[in-house]
């Protein structure tokens, strides 16, 4: 872009949305016209391919030589692309996380190292006959929906989670609140950049059993 008119510049710097910008409102022609440093900016580059890059840009007016001539622009970019593109895909993966917890196909829990469950999803909490009161009162807690016999094997899988980030799956049981207990099948992970938290998927596998007791005694 060395040497590069402002005018055809301008025309491959444009704003993130892929929308455009009046020629004289343009940061470089800001910079130009006013003689003063333009704000860093994130826009998109085109190349000369017709490759879009994502870029970040400084815009410092030049003096001109001759008075009687308009100036020019020093114009320092910073190639983000790659930055962008991870930023892309981690909020497609939240959309989609997002999507799961929403659709209530399979119960989701967030938990606390102590226990306590602070958030879960409606598929969880009818799954164990919980409200959304329930939750918000504090009354949901891995000790209280564990039974006893498995209480060892729970320390287990938390010192695993803790140890590599994420679990492996298994089948289990959790006591419902009116007493019975509830087949399920659960993965948990360790919460990025909180260490001291979880997430929990946990499948009902009620119709799963009693589909197979069924076909045992057919």
């Amino acid at each position: 872009v060395i040497g590069q008119p402002i005018g055809a510049l301008q025309e491959r710097v444009t704003p993130t949305d892929g929308g455009s910008v009046a020629p004289d409102e343009h940061p470089f022609s800001r910079c130009v016209s006013a003689g003063q440093a333009q704000p860093s900016t994130t826009w998109r580059l085109i190349q000369g391919t017709g490759a879009v890059s994502w870029v970040r840009f400084t815009v410092f007016p030049l003096p001109a030589v001759d008075p009687s001539r308009p100036g020019g622009a020093v114009i320092g970019f910073f190639d983000i692309s790659e930055q962008h593109r991870m930023a892309s895909k981690l909020q497609e993966s939240d959309n989609r996380f997002r999507q799961i917890v929403g659709s209530d196909i399979v119960g989701v829990a967030f938990w606390r190292s102590g226990g306590q469950i602070y958030e879960a999803n409606k598929a969880f909490l009818e799954m164990l006959g919980y409200t959304g009161d329930d939750l918000v009162q504090g009354r949901l807690d891995w000790s209280d929906l564990t039974p006893p016999e498995r209480e060892t094997l729970d320390e287990r899988y938390l010192a695993e989670l803790q140890a590599t980030g994420t679990g492996r799956q298994f089948d289990t049981e959790l006591l419902h609140r009116g007493g019975s207990r509830v087949a399920v099948r659960i993965r948990g992970a360790k919460l990025h950049g909180s260490p001291r938290c979880g997430v929990a998927l946990v499948l009902d596998l009620t119709g799963q059993r009693v589909t197979e007791r069924e076909l045992r005694a057919s």
